[in-house]
């Protein structure tokens, strides 16, 4: 069973002697779980959860204290140290100004809400994990939206897997998992490209269009799709052998040894 454990500390904004509502102490576990099963996602890159959390410790006297161990689905896929790491240096990185790279939008938008949800009930969070401790103060969200600023678009292109359409209301949204960069990209589409979007479930794709970035982003987290191109199935891409012949004359009067062997001395 794995050992990395995170221990939360909620802290009372009238004084330690006062305990907290229930209702504030589950809103704030509530943000947290959905910030680990992202982080674990995050860390991963695989879009079912490999962890699931468990409470080892609980201390209800004010502050409310509670730990929680991150336990492998599987013990030979174990990313439990890496999303414990990652979950308390993101939270430092942001109260420093600075938002990780691969933090998707969603991810984000996950701890503004933790920071706004510090109320007047709630002063702060002490978060701890494997001898590092950060605080979490009411802040946190306005320190989101003082980096954040303002996106800016260009145009450009994304290719990874269509996953999550939501077309019911005229919401035309979905999210692509690209190959590289950020876990998701949330995408806004109009009804002339919902035919192909609907097509795309489930399928490699590449989208075009306005790309939307944070400043000083070097990934989109966000996009308003014009066109998708949608790629075939892995299993019906040709294989080596369907292109053997496919180019006869490719090498002219050359045999392919004396072919490469050009090439080969151009370089």
């Amino acid at each position: 069973m794995s050992e990395n454990k995170l221990k939360f500390t909620i802290r009372s904004r009238k004084n330690d002697g006062d305990r907290l509502r229930l209702d504030d102490f589950a809103e704030e576990l509530s943000h947290i779980y959905k910030i680990l099963v992202r982080m674990d996602k995050l860390v991963s890159r695989k879009r079912q959860p490999t962890m699931f959390f468990q409470i080892t410790n609980l201390e209800y006297s004010s502050p409310a204290t509670v730990e929680v161990a991150a336990i492998p689905e599987e013990p030979s896929i174990d990313y439990t140290k890496a999303v414990g790491v990652k979950f308390i240096k993101g939270i430092g990185d942001i109260q420093r100004g600075e938002i990780p790279e691969d933090f998707d939008d969603s991810l984000v938008n996950d701890f503004r809400k933790l920071g706004s949800s510090i109320n007047k009930e709630v002063a702060s969070i002490d978060v701890a994990f494997d001898n590092e401790r950060v605080n979490i103060s009411r802040h946190l969200d306005e320190f989101i939206g003082d980096v954040l600023g303002g996106d800016y678009f260009a145009e450009g292109s994304i290719t990874g897997m269509l996953e999550q359409i939501n077309i019911h209301g005229g919401k035309n949204e979905f999210r692509v998992y690209p190959v590289a960069g950020p876990v998701s990209i949330k995408c806004k589409f109009s009804d002339d490209v919902k035919g192909d979007a609907v097509k795309s479930l489930d399928r490699h794709i590449t989208i075009y269009g306005r790309l939307g970035y944070r400043p000083r982003a070097k990934f989109p987290h966000c996009a308003e799709v014009n066109r998708i191109e949608i790629h075939p199935p892995d299993n019906k891409l040709p294989s080596f052998a369907d292109l053997r012949g496919v180019a006869p004359d490719a090498t002219g009067d050359l045999s392919s040894e004396d072919f490469i062997r050009r090439l080969r001395d151009a370089d």
